[in-house]
């Protein structure tokens, strides 16, 4: 008896000070939409099977024109993400060597994303995310690359 009263003690110390809360999950996924919602930048993902099929690797042009046609859902205000939008998603200080997005995304490859931003001074060139290294690099617009839309929510 004595223990369930430390216990609940201990408990209601953490609870009420604040170290016993537990943080609202960052992302939430919905399987039957296959969208997922960052609950920080109120933005939504599309992680469907496209996010990482080589059927839907595009140039840069292609990327907008079909993120702008994108019809998941019931939402067709889908766009290609900028720069910063896309790194967000990142998680540089994941291990060398490991996935660097969120698990919450089901569909996802050690590849290269393109981003909506330009590159300045060279407008046949634009930003990608790279989800094997994390990094923000850019490539020729003609360079085929994998694609991850992006609404707000």
């Amino acid at each position: 008896m004595i223990k369930l009263v430390y216990l609940f003690l201990v408990f209601s110390l953490l609870v009420f000070t604040g170290c016993g809360s537990v943080e609202e999950a960052r992302y939430k996924r919905d399987s039957t939409t296959q969208i997922v919602t960052d609950t920080k930048t109120r933005l939504q993902w599309q992680d469907n099977e496209d996010t990482a099929s080589d059927e839907v690797v595009l140039k840069w042009e292609e990327a907008i024109r079909y993120c702008k046609t994108l019809a998941l859902g019931n939402y067709s205000d889908w766009r290609l993400a900028d720069r910063d939008e896309l790194y967000e998603l990142t998680d540089v200080k994941a291990v060398v060597g490991k996935r660097k997005t969120d698990p919450i995304f089901s569909h996802v490859v050690a590849a290269g994303y393109w981003t909506d931003t330009v590159v300045p001074r060279d407008e046949k060139s634009a930003f990608y995310i790279n989800t094997f290294t994390g990094g923000l690099h850019w490539f020729s617009k003609e360079k085929l690359l994998f694609v991850r839309c992006v609404r707000d929510e």
